[in-house]
């Protein structure tokens, strides 16, 4: 019989809107450099004379449409006859997911820039603009420390923004010329 181990493996980053790819790491790519660099393991890590197998299923990466998720888990699992081919293994393996993380900056919010720069984002809004003239305004949701940046995993509405709504309805009405 063969040995058999297992592989779980979380690419966590910072999850993100996908029309935003700048404000976060996509563990999507990531996770696939991953899959593919360890197809190598087997055709390059053990002797010929020792068989092995290493095999990644299943991958499970979110639920929504338009969001990188935060975390990218992959499973699966190897087996050897020998114990010198599972040390192999393990060592390639670890090196393999240690060089994409790397790469790929899935090493959490220290490698994220939260300063808000035009956007990629898309709206309805756009198509009421073609009927009749208006204007869209972000009001913001304050630090994105303090709370997840909105279509993130995290989001979570800042509450204390709802004050300055009344100011910025204000705002909108002087630009229009009916300021009282």
């Amino acid at each position: 019989m063969v040995g058999f181990d297992t592989i779980d493996i979380a690419a966590t980053g910072y999850g993100g809107y996908a029309a935003m790819l700048h404000d976060c790491t996509d563990n999507i790519v990531a996770s696939g450099q991953l899959i593919g660099a360890l197809q190598s393991v087997v055709s390059r890590a053990p002797v010929p004379q020792s068989p092995a197998v290493l095999s990644v299923r299943p991958v499970h990466a979110g639920d929504v449409y338009n969001l990188i998720p935060e975390t990218v888990r992959l499973a699966g699992g190897t087996r050897y006859f020998h114990e010198a081919v599972k040390a192999r293994l393990q060592k390639r393996t670890t090196e393999i997911c240690e060089g994409i993380a790397t790469q790929q900056k899935v090493a959490g919010a220290d490698a994220v820039n939260d300063d808000q720069n035009p956007s990629m984002a898309s709206e309805d809004f756009a198509v009421m603009l073609e009927q009749a003239p208006g204007a869209y305004i972000w009001l913001g949701n304050g630090p994105v420390s303090g709370f997840g940046a909105r279509h993130t995993p995290r989001d979570d509405f800042n509450d204390v923004v709802l004050r300055g709504i009344d100011r910025g309805a204000k705002g909108m009405k002087a630009c229009r010329g009916g300021a009282r």
